[in-house]
């Protein structure tokens, strides 16, 4: 059954992987790369989240900063480094019928640290964020959704690993959201 699900995961890889063209290359590197979440993404999370409540906001960012750093870690420890699964450039299986952008990196792909991270930070600050910002929202899921598909289209990481990732992201977001909010009300 894992063997049917694996088999699977890989022909959707294939046949989404093999939806790009060059032309659109560059704007999936840009949409993927880490460094534009910081620079753009994070201030206007920061900017929205001391609007809301500047007193809680030293907090806020704190709990941010260990959603973020909970899911790397897991991501890494838990997950890539059990499961050994091959990135999609490294798999003989397939690595000749991908298109590969972005240079190969590491060796493994389950989970997608990406998915992970972005879905940890997004959902977090979602749960923070008072029902007002609806662009805000929508804006923030696109951007998820974006950076999600991006990890497939450069040929770093299957479907499932974006799946799961996101998943992990999630239930570390929901916790850590959780957690904040007791401080909040038994502080």
């Amino acid at each position: 059954m894992i063997e049917n699900i694996i088999s699977l995961d890989k022909q959707l890889f294939i046949f989404l992987n093999n939806l790009g063209s060059e032309k659109w290359d560059s704007f999936w590197v840009f949409i993927s790369n880490k460094t534009w979440m910081f620079l753009i993404i994070a201030p206007i999370i920061l900017f929205y989240l001391y609007r809301q409540d500047s007193n809680k906001f030293i907090y806020t960012i704190f709990f941010l900063l260990v959603c973020f750093g909970i899911t790397d870690l897991i991501h890494l420890h838990c997950f890539k480094n059990i499961f050994m699964r091959l990135r999609p450039c490294w798999d003989p299986e397939i690595s000749h019928l991908s298109r590969i952008v972005v240079e190969k990196g590491g060796m493994y792909s389950f989970v997608s640290g990406h998915a992970a991270n972005s879905t940890a930070i997004v959902s977090f600050f979602l749960l923070q964020l008072n029902q007002k910002n609806k662009f805000l929202k929508y804006g923030l899921i696109i951007w998820l959704l974006l950076v999600c598909y991006s990890r497939i289209y450069l040929g770093k990481h299957f479907p499932l690993d974006v799946f799961f990732g996101a998943i992990l992201g999630l239930i570390i977001a929901h916790f850590i959201s959780n957690f904040f909010h007791y401080i909040k009300i038994n502080k």
